[in-house]
């Protein structure tokens, strides 16, 4: 697998990434890569929050050990460029992550998905 560099300034390596598509249904224009290898999902899987897209997926190990990982290839919501930037204002004002993502996960349960 050929590694690609995170991008800091979202200059779209989203066709370039290993993983593309990935996060489907934004458009090009609003699609930002900043947030790819979520920093809020240890605590996204702690709050459990399926508002904003994730889910527990159930499978079993080589071992046919039950596990569960915390699956977020539906949330969407991290990736629009104008909520990235409200998400970094609120870091700069001192918001600790539980809240920046309670304050998502309420506007999410207000939108018709």
């Amino acid at each position: 697998m050929k590694k690609i560099k995170i991008n800091p300034d979202n200059l779209n390596l989203r066709r370039a990434c290993y993983y593309y598509p990935c996060h489907q249904n934004i458009p090009e224009s609003e699609y930002d890569c900043r947030m790819c290898y979520c920093e809020f999902y240890e605590e996204c899987s702690n709050l459990e929050l399926t508002e904003l897209g994730g889910y527990w997926l159930h499978y079993r190990d080589q071992n046919n050990v039950p596990r569960k990982v915390w699956a977020c290839e539906n949330c969407t919501i991290l990736h629009y460029r104008r909520v990235y930037e409200k998400v970094q204002k609120w870091r700069i004002k001192g918001y600790p992550d539980r809240k920046i993502l309670l304050i998502l996960a309420r506007y999410m349960k207000g939108r018709v998905r």
